[in-house]
């Protein structure tokens, strides 16, 4: 039967004789054993100074295993048992040089372990870590710092080996150091790159390290400032112990700051691949920020806008491949696949992607901004950047613009390597006919230059026209084009000086709407526009030769012919103030009388001069 134990019970019994026999009994057993503790605390105070040595002896141990280097304290070393069990070492300098100080670390002890004389560290601090690149005159430090493995001795040696396994061998030998630690803090960490260099780096790093057990997954979280901007870091790695056998392991990590968000889910291994697969996403407001804030010590990378990319990642030693992308670049969205290798001298990236909508506008207005003022005609044009990687990627899109022409059905080209940039249009529907364009950057000679070609056949005369604002005389029918073009690239004012065309034109079937040949048929002087007013003269051929030598355009050959006569004409217009000047001559192929669309009326060879400001220059026949 259960007893029932009660208060009022209990104080029946308290006050019996027997009762407080028992009570006085209990009153001596408790202040015995408080008297043990006390005596045992007592004896146990001298014995603090070796278990603080214990304690530091097994955090320079730690330590020493974290980082695979020599740690030496150089300031105070204290140790307090209550109210909590710490140890606390201040000025700890790792390694034999000055690259790697701490200014304080903290270690937090079993109480009990403490007691016994033994250290047991769950959880270290680390106040303001701090590593600096070792001086320039040191030859050593200009080269890759090696990765550390455990040796026979437990302490950490040097492994040699191909550049390719190194991001491998790095994790695996900070899982193997992890050992029983519970948790590692950063506090105020900072990590510079560069001496001098205040924005360069790590900075404020505030980090947390975190894993329950030996077999329980690792957190990562915290802040930091890397490069001058707040940076938020979140990983977990569910199952470190099979990511070290060999075994897959599951991965999340979100990286988050103002110029690049990142994030990847998926599963990773250790083995001679470091193989990573999973979805990947990365988002930046700005394609050149971004690779600035990364810290690449590359060229100005053109400016090309907001960048988004998502898609499957394969990752397999240096070779990476991105299947069902989706990218977004400056406004345009496309989908396709992406492929990189990052073992030779400079990453090497190859990709297909067809978009619904393609913009090249800000691919060359970012390799060549249009000056806004004065001052940005003498801005330099830097196209260094087409020697840091080795681009070729294949683009397709239903629409397309160029230099604000539309387009349709394009197949084209980008590539970047060895200093050269290349847009390549193989083929698009433009003008209702076809075309073909073809620009060239070559960075590599003393004066960078840049080159192209426009090939267009059965095009849209008239639309042509328009695309290039020529709205005073208007030429319909079907032309071919081509164009050829070189310039220095320096400035735009080198541009503007130095570019040199050579173009032809060839038209048929069409008529000229805004000129009356009637205008250079009498011998006298008149305005253009005085023989242009709703006139109408349909052509046979029209041809046109010309050439550019910067700002003044040449006309070398201009023939327009139908049944009735035929017109040429050479000359020169001055681009920058329109000053238009020409001679020529004009040719009835018989007598004609006037008729009533006014076309011919003399068989006899006319010469005009053509001079003035367009659109209205001055025509004079003899």
């Amino acid at each position: 039967m259960a007893r029932n134990f009660s208060l009022d019970r209990l104080a029946k019994r308290a006050d019996a004789p027997g009762g407080r026999r028992r009570g006085t009994k209990r009153l001596a057993a408790a202040g015995v054993i408080l008297v043990t503790l006390l005596l045992t605390a007592f004896l146990t105070l001298p014995q603090l100074a070796i278990d603080t040595e214990a304690a530091r002896d097994d955090l320079v141990a730690r330590l020493q295993t974290m980082t695979g280097e020599t740690v030496t304290v150089e300031g105070d070393v204290t140790f307090s048992l209550l109210p909590r069990t710490r140890l606390v070492a201040r000025h700890v300098r790792i390694g034999t040089a000055n690259a790697f100080t701490i200014d304080t670390v903290v270690a937090d002890l079993d109480a009990v372990d403490a007691l016994i004389g033994t250290a047991s560290i769950a959880r270290v601090v680390l106040v303001r870590p701090e590593w600096r690149p070792l001086p320039e005159t040191e030859p050593s430090s200009r080269t890759a710092e090696p990765v550390l493995v455990p040796a026979a001795n437990g302490m950490a040696a040097p492994h040699q080996g191909s550049p390719l396994d190194g991001p491998r061998r790095l994790v695996r030998t900070l899982l193997e150091r992890f050992h029983d630690l519970e948790t590692l803090e950063i506090r105020s960490g900072v990590y510079r790159p560069r001496a001098g260099d205040s924005r360069a780096g790590i900075s404020n790093a505030n980090l947390i390290v975190a894993q329950a057990s030996s077999t329980a997954a690792i957190y990562v979280s915290g802040s930091f400032i890397w490069n001058g901007q707040p940076s938020e870091l979140d990983l977990r790695l569910a199952a470190p112990r099979a990511l070290l056998s060999g075994d897959p392991s599951e991965v999340r990590i979100a990286l988050s700051s103002p110029p690049l968000t990142a994030s990847f889910d998926g599963e990773a291994t250790l083995d001679r691949n470091a193989t990573i697969s999973g979805a990947l996403r990365i988002d930046a407001p700005s394609l050149s920020r971004s690779i600035e804030w990364l810290g690449e010590s590359r060229p100005d990378t053109p400016d090309i806008g907001p960048v988004a990319l998502d898609g499957t990642l394969l990752l397999a030693g240096s070779r990476a491949n991105l299947q069902d992308t989706r990218i977004t670049i400056a406004g345009s969205r496309g989908q396709g696949v992406m492929e990189a290798e990052f073992g030779g001298d400079k990453p090497r990236v190859r990709g297909t992607l067809a978009f619904q909508t393609l913009d090249f506008d800000p691919f060359t207005r970012s390799i060549a901004p249009l000056p806004r003022n004065v001052l940005d005609f003498n801005r330099p044009i830097d196209l260094a950047f087409a020697d840091e990687i080795d681009l070729d990627v294949r683009l397709s899109a239903a629409q397309a613009n160029f230099a604000h022409v539309p387009m349709s059905e394009i197949a084209a080209v980008v590539a970047l390597d060895d200093g050269v940039a290349k847009l390549d249009i193989g083929d698009a529907q433009i003008f209702g006919g076809r075309g073909q364009a073809n620009l060239t950057f070559h960075s590599t000679s003393e004066r960078p230059t840049a080159t192209g070609s426009l090939t267009l056949s059965g095009i849209d005369t008239d639309a042509f026209l328009g695309a290039l604002d020529v709205t005073t005389l208007g030429v319909g029918g079907r032309s071919d084009l081509s164009v050829n073009m070189k310039t220095p690239v320096s400035d735009w004012e080198t541009i503007i000086r130095h570019v040199r065309l050579e173009g032809q034109i060839s038209a048929r079937g069409g008529a000229v709407r805004g000129l009356d040949p009637q205008v250079f048929a009498t011998p006298e002087a008149r305005p253009l526009l005085a023989g242009t007013a709703g006139s109408t003269v349909p052509f046979d051929t029209l041809e046109l030769g010309l050439s550019a030598a910067g700002p003044r355009l040449r006309i070398d050959d201009l023939a327009i012919a139908n049944g009735a006569g035929l017109l040429t004409a050479v000359g020169s217009v001055a681009l920058h103030d329109e000053e238009i000047s020409l001679r020529g001559t004009y040719n009835a192929d018989a007598q004609q009388t006037a008729s009533a669309e006014r076309e011919f009326t003399t068989s006899k060879p006319v010469a005009f001069i053509l001079q003035g400001q367009w659109p209205n220059p001055s025509v004079t026949t003899r």
